[in-house]
């Protein structure tokens, strides 16, 4: 691993078990937008998979840095959630090479982290990241977030095809 904690504590069971029984029910947003979800924690990358695709959204995963550039370059996601202590190619720097290819530098990048001190969300804005969210994920708030995200750069994550 990568140093990082293991984030999947008493809360994240609940929260797994909560995503189970909405997955159960099919609850669905109906949104097409693609989000490349880089973790290389397995338990924590599933649990933010699942909650997306619970929510109508299509999923791309990447458990590093170079998988994560090469799939933004293949795959063309409308957002990246990217876990800033990854292997390889650290989170900081692949939103920098990102965000320096005129070709991708306008998919937003949501840096996700479980180390929350002060100073970190400054240092990954300094990188490119377009918006932070702290570790552990609340999937209550997960789906309300991405749809901000998506909204504040012109994606709506809600749009439906009104022509039919």
């Amino acid at each position: 691993m990568n140093g990082e904690p293991n984030n999947l504590n008493s809360n994240h069971l609940t929260s797994i078990k909560m995503v189970s029984a909405m997955y159960n029910k099919e609850i669905q947003t109906g949104s097409s937008q693609k989000i490349l979800v880089v973790e290389d924690n397995q338990d924590n990358r599933e649990l933010v998979v699942k909650v997306l695709k619970i929510n109508g959204y299509k999923t791309i995963e990447a458990v590093d840095g170079e998988e994560a550039l090469e799939k933004t370059k293949t795959e063309k996601p409308d957002l990246i959630l990217m876990d800033l202590f990854i292997p390889k190619i650290d989170g900081y720097e692949v939103t920098r090479r990102l965000k320096s290819d005129r070709d991708l530098k306008h998919i937003p990048v949501i840096a996700l982290t479980a180390h929350a001190m002060k100073g970190d969300m400054e240092v990954a804005l300094a990188a490119g990241c377009d918006g932070y969210m702290p570790k552990p994920i609340d999937v209550r708030e997960l789906p309300k977030q991405i749809e901000y995200f998506m909204n504040t750069h012109g994606l709506s994550a809600t749009t439906k095809d009104e022509g039919s």
